[in-house]
């Protein structure tokens, strides 16, 4: 259930990201891309690779100073 919730947040704040005027390019470094993958399996058990832990990564710094005004897949 966890998985399905999370994965549904990354396609939404993807979807998002695309939407947004200007999103450009956000880039992650190894270093960051591998602390993502840890998160991904210490919080939410789901054993990722890099490319996961670098979009996931990537998500959270683009909306990390943005307010979402409605919720999340409502």
């Amino acid at each position: 259930a966890m998985e399905t919730e999370l994965r549904a947040w990354c396609d939404d704040m993807l979807a998002r990201m695309v939407r947004a005027k200007g999103a450009g390019v956000v880039m992650m470094d190894e270093v960051s891309t591998i602390k993502m993958c840890h998160e991904l399996v210490e919080k939410y058990n789901i054993f990722a690779g890099g490319s996961s832990g670098s979009v996931f990564g990537a998500i959270k710094k683009y909306f990390k100073d943005k307010t979402i005004d409605k919720p999340i897949n409502g």
